[in-house]
């Protein structure tokens, strides 16, 4: 029976790890990809006056 509680004990462990490692990820990963978005529609947008000016 001492092998099931270790197991049981491992999953835990290594289930909390994983929620940390998903919790740093996530707090550098956050809005990154909005912020490229943002990024490319500024560009495009300038790009779009410059060509409507030379209109």
């Amino acid at each position: 029976m001492e092998h099931f509680d270790l197991g049981v004990k491992l999953s835990i462990y290594l289930s909390g790890a994983a929620l940390f490692l998903c919790i740093i990820y996530g707090l550098f990963r956050w809005n990154k990809d909005s912020e490229e978005k943002l990024n490319a529609a500024r560009k495009w947008e300038k790009e779009e006056q410059k060509i409507n000016e030379d209109l």
